[in-house]
């Protein structure tokens, strides 16, 4: 019995223009195209190639597989092999493995997992961190959003590569207010301290003996951060100000003692994307906190300082930090 099928008539304008090439004629547009030119698409295609005619030549199984489709192998030969480098960790790590000939043939290689975790990493740090979840944006502040981030990151990278020989080191102060702002003093000079044996400086501020500030300079890229746990708004306008101070604390401790560390560095003020206390009495726990979360990942800066201000979890923070102190004071 013969079953009806309904067929559709295409007017000209609907019909494709490669409808009507001819094999040659597809071939010269494939080639010029990222698919056409990609040598990792001839690879994959030999690839498929071979394990058709493995597949071909085994005898037929009563069963039939369920799962097979070979639409799913032309699509990712047609759009995602050509491109494999871009979305899998191909590129990562030592390429000489490779070479036809690697370096050292006698020693065991490392597995790798060429896939594609690099990629989706990279994408969610996009997301949270350098466009704050944001889904609506204009190509030009997405532009700049990036490269800023971009920038800085290659700026990371080099500060790293320059601190592999020799041991990062930090130095803490707790400070009053007055203390950041004027240095007339030779006790406030810190005169036994050579800044220039040391990579940054933590620091807390005491504001009216009832609220905490966390204070960060990053000396090898010379940016200060001045960050409020309560009002992180007001980070920028401070960090602005605690610049011009520590440029002018830094000239005042040349014109006092001679000393020239860190006199030459042009502090510029950052800031650093972070989560806000709910009450107000746990300022101390988070600047705490901010100074273990800048210390694990110096020398590199970190795009946020994320801390989960939950009464539960500052409560569990405050025991953690009381422990550790009073292990450590033995």
């Amino acid at each position: 019995m013969i079953q009806s099928v309904n067929c559709d008539v295409l007017s000209e304008d609907q019909v494709d223009a490669k409808t009507f090439m001819t094999f040659e004629d597809l071939e010269a547009v494939d080639s010029r195209t990222i698919v056409g030119t990609s040598p990792f698409s001839s690879v994959f295609r030999r690839i498929s190639d071979d394990a058709a005619e493995a597949v071909d030549s085994e005898p037929n199984e009563e069963e039939d597989n369920l799962y097979y489709c070979p639409a799913i192998v032309r699509t990712l030969l047609d759009k995602y092999m050509s491109i494999y480098p871009l979305w899998s960790g191909l590129m990562l790590g030592d390429l000489s493995r490779h070479a036809p000939r690697p370096k050292n043939p006698g020693t065991k290689e490392k597995e790798t997992r060429d896939t594609n975790c690099h990629v989706e990493a990279w994408f969610g740090i996009v997301k949270n961190h350098i466009l704050l979840k944001k889904k609506r944006m204009r190509p030009g502040a997405f532009l700049r959003k990036m490269h800023t981030s971009l920038h800085g990151r290659q700026g990371t990278l080099a500060m790293l590569r320059t601190h592999q020989k020799r041991p990062v080191k930090m130095v803490m102060a707790v400070m009053k207010p007055h203390q950041a702002q004027k240095h007339k003093s030779q006790r406030q000079s810190i005169k036994t301290v050579d800044f220039d044996q040391y990579d940054g400086v933590i620091g807390f501020v005491n504001v009216n003996n009832n609220h905490w500030k966390f204070v960060y300079l990053h000396a090898p890229t010379s940016q200060i951060f001045i960050i409020d746990p309560a009002d992180p708004e007001s980070d920028l306008e401070e960090t602005r100000k605690a610049a011009k101070r520590f440029r002018k604390y830094f000239r005042t401790r040349f014109n006092l003692n001679g000393q020239k560390d860190w006199l030459t560095l042009a502090w510029k003020p950052a800031t650093i994307s972070h989560t806000t206390q709910r009450d107000g009495t746990s300022c101390g726990v988070f600047v705490m906190e901010m100074a273990r979360q800048i210390i694990q990942s110096f020398p590199a800066i970190p795009e946020e300082l994320n801390i989960d201000s939950q009464c539960k979890n500052i409560a569990r923070l405050r025991e953690d930090m009381a422990e550790e102190m009073l292990l450590a004071a033995g």
